[in-house]
């Protein structure tokens, strides 16, 4: 074996004991001296998952002493992100293509071992098992070049409100899922509600230092406490006037980003202090894209088209004599953001998103073509892409033509991901393409949302139209594993799940996708003679299915524009069993308005009983007046948007398209390693059925995630949340600390949701009965319905948002529970009023204050809780570790200490945690120079004693010390 191709070798000397008990071995793990960092990191998390799940731990060496091994290597015969587990002998190799390869191998082999790994953690299986050198022969490669995330900043579930440590830990679990992307969106609006956001600064270069920070900076702010949120959503308030407990977590009345100073509240106050949270947040990017880019995941950011130049860069350039407007200002403009971000942060990738909303078509084109001339001249070392709302893969053909080859392509999905993957990416060539569904809706915000069948149908899809890039975009992290964990691998492999064909949605003889129907009857159609079928039409249509035996049939379609009076307002796409066969369709250019247009098509093959016709939209949306059908003894005529005429039949009842692919596997696997193989089956058969099929308690007013007030009685609502009593039922048989942990999480999630759905019903019902009230003339009348019928509701409201804060609290995890909190207090309780909003007609009608009892309360009534919220699995030499901790209970907390130890071995030391405010700690750890475990440790103030993590102290909390 050459220096060139070993890099590292586990060695196992190993016997078994009886009973499934792991016996006494000698391990080694020899680690050349000149390993890279990652191989060198592989081999130590080699060491940690066989210590977390066997108790064995093993010594690392620089030399060969003993027959059986695992060898860790680069080998060139692989591609540069393929790896491959091979066992031979007494040997298992563990190859990859690049040093970043071999450790995707190495997590590979951790989940042999029953490792799973998750977004926001590691799950480790409760106990212990005997450690086996596997029979392996697999190799590996990634269906998608480019697979991660799209973490969208503007509410505080999401990136806004991320510690620095919290996205390390991300970055770290990011590679473990072997996914290697991540981008962010910047909101350049100039308001005081939604950006401009920090990441991106806008400038010339000129303004920029050498070192990345900038000489001036427009108003820039990121979403905090304090501050009004986008569109009015989010109001102002201080942490403490958080009911229920809720103030307890977070240690300060103004909250907001780590990056934020107290003079950034509600947002900086003057130009320096503009400039220094631009400053700030470019150190804090650059800590977390130079991680990132150690472990081979690709870094993008980017702001929206047309660009929003700030006042101060306006007022320069007019001083400059410079218009603003011109295309030779702009590309100055790009490249002085461009010299920024080179200096400030690494990325690989600047995106240009189209506004939300629908886009200059001139105006971006613009700047895309200056921004990749900025580009060139500035020679920095990224490449260029664009993306944006769905309806942007509407624009992909004209834009295709247009833009060099170089500029990337992507999209989020149409209706907040509720539509498929755009069939025109499927329409460009030649270039990177990224497909980007959504993990969860902002609607539906602080709502259970399962989609992994859906984040499976659209990796088939992004897979069938050559897409490299399959990312998803989302706020929340721990809620969202599932829908995660479903991309990361489908980014890697698509089983028979992925055969299933989901286009086959209907037994009908005739069935039409999407769509709606339009009537022109006083139109005179020129062409048409007397055929009525061209006065009616299907506007929108995605496609249409006729069920006939296999053979080849002739299609005859036929079109008329009624609406737009010039060319360019309707443009798209027809293919037949998905061949094209309309490259770009233009009614009106090509026959006028009020005009019959016919094309038809001979011997289209059918293999399959299914003869498909499908629309894609290039610009508005396309449109059919009929359709014929013949051939092979079928006949059939249908009028498009209309009823039976002639000898056409009406046109058939629209049906959507499947979004979803089966999911029981997935499922099956996932609720095994989360909750153990006593209850894993049956709360898979729980999860497989709400996946993409939950109730939703909360939806958009005026903001993401507001609690529904619903006018329905509970006694009709609660049977869609059967599901929380099914999962209560289970909780008796999980067996283990870690699986009882994550049951509980999920337990309190489905509780917090169906607590929500309650209050919308008792709202709505107190809503009706207030009503009632408003209708009658006699005060005595009203006051006695106010005090037999709405107090009794109203006091049920306070009981049923308690429990719910309780569930919520409950599931502690990171700042993303932190976000939810502060949505439900700012939003559904201070804004909408959710609670309160008719207190004033109830007073009015009782004439008395309302009672204290009928008030939220303040303190905390839940159980005791000890999180982390800060939980790094891997820190760099060097590097010091603040712990954030929330140690909560009825008292206050008599003390909280941390105890570590050398990974497996030696004495345990304990540090105390520095108490902060209200039930948050710091404990300050020392950077360390070996790998250690730990765990924290409260006492409450009746002297229970409370430990983190549950697992402990089986499984501690583990950290590598990496170079």
């Amino acid at each position: 074996m050459t220096k060139m191709t070993f890099l590292a070798v586990l060695i196992l000397s190993t016997s078994f004991g009886l009973a499934g008990q792991p016996a006494k071995s000698h391990v080694s793990i020899v680690c050349p001296q000149n390993a890279s960092t990652n191989i060198y990191l592989a081999a130590k998390e080699v060491r940690r998952y066989v210590y977390l799940t066997t108790g064995e731990l093993l010594s690392i060496s620089s030399s060969l002493s003993s027959k059986s091994s695992i060898v860790l290597k680069t080998d060139k015969g692989l591609g540069e992100q393929e790896y491959r587990l091979k066992t031979e002998g007494d040997m298992l190799t563990i190859s990859g293509g690049s040093d970043v390869a071999v450790l995707y191998g190495v997590y590979a082999f951790a989940e042999k071992l029953g490792v799973r790994f998750y977004i926001h953690g590691d799950v480790i299986p409760d106990g212990k098992i005997a450690f086996k050198l596997p029979e392996l022969d697999e190799r590996h490669k990634p269906l998608f070049e480019l697979r991660g995330l799209q973490p969208f900043h503007d509410f505080p579930e999401g990136p806004d409100w991320w510690t620095k440590d919290e996205w390390l830990s991300i970055v770290s679990q990011t590679a473990k899922m072997r996914m290697n992307f991540i981008g962010l969106h910047t909101y350049p609006f100039h308001n005081t509600t939604l950006g401009p956001e920090p990441t991106v600064w806008i400038g010339l270069p000129e303004d920029v230092n050498e070192d990345g920070t900038v000489k001036s900076a427009n108003f820039t702010t990121w979403y905090n406490t304090q501050k009004l949120q986008p569109y009015g959503c989010y109001a102002p308030g201080k942490t403490s006037s958080f009911s229920f407990g809720g103030a307890e977590v977070f240690p300060t009345d103004d909250y907001g980003s780590e990056i934020n100073t107290a003079d950034d509240f509600p947002f900086p106050k003057s130009p320096e202090a503009n400039v220094a949270l631009i400053n700030r947040t470019g150190k804090f990017l650059n800590t977390i894209f130079e991680e990132a880019s150690s472990l081979g995941i690709k870094t993008c950011v980017g702001t929206e088209s047309p660009l929003d130049i700030p006042d101060n860069v306006t007022a320069k350039l007019k001083d400059k004599g410079l218009n603003p407007t011109d295309s030779s200002t702009l590309q100055k403009i790009y490249e002085g953001m461009f010299l920024r971000i080179q200096r400030a942060y690494p990325v690989d990738y600047y995106w240009i998103w189209g506004h939300e909303g629908e886009i200059d078509q001139k105006r971006y084109i613009t700047n895309l073509l200056c921004a990749n001339e900025a580009l060139k001249s500035t020679k920095v070392p990224f490449g260029l892409g664009i993306c944006g709302w769905g309806w942007i893969t509407g624009n992909f053909p004209v834009l295709d033509r247009i833009l060099p080859k170089n500029i990337v392509f992507s999209a989020i999905n149409m209706s907040v991901g509720n539509a498929p993957v755009s069939e025109n990416f499927g329409q460009i060539t030649n270039r990177q393409k990224w497909a980007i569904p959504w993990f969860e809706d902002d609607p539906a915000l602080t709502s259970l949302q399962l989609h992994a069948g859906r984040i499976r149908f659209d990796a088939v899809d992004a897979l069938k139209y050559g897409c490299n890039g399959f990312f998803g975009l989302h706020w929340r992290t721990t809620a969202l594993s599932p829908n995660i964990s479903a991309l990361a691998q489908a980014g890697w492999e698509q089983g028979e799940w992925s055969r299933q064909e989901p286009d086959k949605i209907s037994e009908r003889d005739v069935s039409v996708i999407g769509g709606k129907t339009e009537a022109y009857l006083n139109n005179v159609v020129s062409g048409a003679g007397n055929n009525p079928v061209y006065q009616t039409l299907r506007s929108g249509v995605k496609g249409y299915r006729f069920k006939v035996t296999n053979g080849t049939y002739n299609v005859t379609l036929h079109f008329q524009e009624p609406v737009y009076k010039e060319a360019g307002k309707r443009v798209f796409a027809v293919k037949l069993q998905g061949n094209e066969v309309l490259k770009e369709l233009d009614i009106y250019k090509t026959a006028g308005e009020f005009t019959a247009l016919t094309r038809s098509f001979e011997n289209i093959v059918v293999q399959d009983g299914e003869l498909r016709l499908a629309f894609v939209k290039i610009a508005g949306n396309p449109c059919i007046s009929a359709i014929e059908v013949s051939g092979n003894g079928f006949s059939k005529k249908i009028n498009c948007g209309g009823t039976a005429c002639l000898d056409y039949e009406a046109d058939a009842a629209t049906e959507t398209v499947p979004r979803s692919l089966p999911v029981t596997d997935f499922y099956e696997d996932w609720a095994v390693a989360q909750f153990g193989r006593e209850v894993g089956s049956d709360a898979a058969k729980i999860f497989t059925k709400l996946d993409g099929n939950y109730p939703t308690p909360s939806g958009w007013n005026r903001g993401p995630g507001v609690i529904v007030i619903n006018p329905q009685p509970w006694n009709s609502v609660e049977p869609n949340y059967q599901y929380v009593a099914q999962m209560e039922g289970l909780f008796p048989h999980v067996k283990g600390n870690g699986n009882k942990s994550r049951f509980e999480w999920w337990l309190n999630t489905f509780k917090f949701n169906r607590s929500m759905a309650m209050l919308g019903c008792a709202r709505g019902k107190l809503d009706a009965i207030i009503s009632r009230i408003d209708k009658v003339s006699d005060a005595d009348i009203c006051r006695r319905m106010a005090n037999d019928e709405a107090l009794p509701v109203r006091k049920e409201m306070v009981k049923i948002l308690g429990e719910m804060y309780q569930s919520l609290l409950a599931t502690l995890n990171n700042s993303t529970e932190l976000g939810t909190i502060a949505n439900i207090e700012l939003q559904s309780m201070l804004r909408v009023g959710i609670l309160k909003g008719q207190d004033g007609k109830l007073e009015k009608f009782l004439g008395v204050p309302l009672q204290p009892e009928l008030q939220p309360w303040k303190d905390y009534r839940g159980e005791p809780q000890l999180t982390v919220m800060n939980a790094r699995s891997s820190l760099s030499e060097r590097e010091s570790l603040n712990l954030k901790i929330i140690a909560m209970d009825k008292q206050p907390m008599q003390a909280v200490n941390v105890r570590f130890r050398p990974l497996g071995k030696g004495n345990w030391q304990t540090i105390g945690a520095i108490h902060v405010a209200r039930a948050v700690w710091n404990v300050p750890l020392p950077a360390f120079k070996e790998d250690i475990e730990y765990q924290v440790i409260a006492k409450t103030a009746t002297g229970a004693t409370l430990i983190w993590p549950a697992t402990a102290p089986e499984h501690n909390q583990t950290i590598i010390i990496t170079k």
